[in-house]
């Protein structure tokens, strides 16, 4: 089914102005449920949420839900009429929401089911209320029904399990599971590495390749590619304080949903006058348009980045470099100028460098005669390669072996000349992929 519409019908409690908080603002591994709850509903796709609760509560809920989500809220005495107003002549199914219920598990017992928007109207016509499950409705999976402060504490192992098990089959490696603590709402990037007494809170984004610990606590920030943070407890400063404050502002977060554009009108309106921008991140963090509006007027004296496009060309105080120093002239050329004497020297002498699937290999001559040898990296292979050699008297003057991975090179410098005979021995040698005789 398209499945764009949900409608969550809140506890009666969640209007209750005693000092306890109700269960669906409670937090579990430092997120409110209802937070949680909705942030998960979007990350799966869908895109409206109809609330139904209390008039009194709606204020109430309002500071626990997503920033960007299309919320709207429907008066629980009369939720049957706004409800048939916002789902008459809507298509695909709707995800009805009831209570407090957790994004983990298996089955929800009813809990969370689908329905299409027609069926879900019939039934608020008939019963005035959902009072019973509409035609076609499929009972949803992956969601556990909490009833009470108690079901709430006993679900956290689960919840802490279905966490780290999403963000280990991101690529996340986590050193010890059982001292690292990940909010719901934390994105991770690939190859990032948790170590043990790692704490993650609220909205932090981690880019990819990071190292987070040990007894590291992050809350709110967004960390960039390649960033290590040990020891230490690192609070959002806040972007806008940011932007007001600094003289120069150096870009390095990942391009994600939430970072695409921060740099725009908006922000620089915030910035020093004359403030210095660089960014060496990604380009589509910042609006080229806006960056050149204010480059223009002043408002920033230099724009610095190494991912320079064609309207950035020509802009006065736009300093544009190559995002890699091989792309330079300068560098095509040095890089040729290193590719022909790495093969002269590999055809001449055999030696090996900066080889992409071989080891470096490097060796002085020292006899008259050098045998190079490229083969599998198996156990063995040396004593064959000498049992022929000295089967044929040769002696050898010197020999440098090394592997990479499945294969392996050898170089034997030898103090005669090396016959057909010979060569053909070695190269029938299993796992001896080339031979060459080379001579001095």
């Amino acid at each position: 089914m398209d499945q764009k519409i949900a409608v969550l019908f809140m506890p009666d409690n969640i209007a209750c102005t005693e000092e306890k908080t109700p269960l669906m603002l409670q937090p579990i591994l430092f997120c409110p449920v209802l937070t949680w709850m909705c942030a998960e509903l979007c990350g799966r796709g869908i895109e409206r949420l109809f609330i139904v609760s209390d008039v009194s509560a709606q204020e109430r809920m309002k500071p626990y839900l997503p920033k960007d989500a299309d919320v709207t809220f429907v008066d629980g005495a009369k939720h049957a009429e706004e409800l048939l107003k916002l789902l008459e002549g809507e298509t695909g199914s709707v995800l009805i929401v009831n209570g407090v219920v957790l994004p983990v598990g298996v089955f929800s017992g009813g809990a969370v089911y689908s329905a299409p928007a027609d069926a879900c109207c019939d039934v608020l016509r008939e019963h005035g209320a959902f009072a019973a499950f509409p035609k076609g409705c499929e009972i949803s999976k992956g969601f556990l029904p909490v009833g009470d402060a108690e079901e709430l504490r006993a679900a956290q192992p689960m919840c802490r399990q279905k966490i780290m098990e999403k963000h280990l089959a991101n690529g996340v490696i986590v050193m010890d599971t059982n001292s690292v603590y990940i909010d719901p709402r934390v994105k991770i990037g690939a190859g990032t590495t948790l170590l043990p007494g790692t704490i993650l809170r609220g909205e932090t984004v981690i880019g990819e390749h990071c190292t987070i610990g040990p007894n590291a606590m992050v809350r709110d920030c967004t960390v960039g590619d390649f960033t290590e943070i040990n020891a230490s407890q690192t609070n959002e400063s806040g972007r806008e304080q940011i932007f007001a404050e600094c003289d120069v502002i150096t870009l390095h977060v990942p391009l994600l949903d939430e970072t695409r554009g921060i740099i725009n009108k908006d922000s620089i309106a915030l910035m020093k006058d004359g403030v210095m921008i660089l960014n060496f991140a990604r380009g589509e963090l910042v609006n080229t348009a806006d960056v050149i509006a204010a480059l223009e007027s002043g408002k920033i004296s230099r724009y610095v980045t190494d991912f320079p496009c064609q309207e950035l060309i020509g802009v006065r105080n736009a300093v544009l470099i190559p995002h890699l120093g091989a792309s330079t002239p300068e560098s095509e050329d040095n890089c040729a100028v290193m590719a022909a004497r790495q093969l002269r020297d590999y055809l001449l002498n055999g030696n090996i460098q900066n080889s992409v699937n071989m080891p470096n290999v490097a060796q002085e001559w020292s006899g008259i005669s050098r045998l190079c040898l490229i083969h599998k990296n198996v156990p063995s292979m040396l004593t064959q390669i000498m049992s022929v050699l000295s089967k044929e008297g040769v002696n050898v003057e010197n020999m440098t072996n090394k592997s990479k991975k499945d294969y392996a090179y050898t170089m034997v410098d030898i103090n005669t000349r090396i016959n057909d005979t010979t060569a053909s021995e070695l190269r029938a040698i299993p796992g001896v992929i080339r031979v060459r005789v080379l001579n001095h």
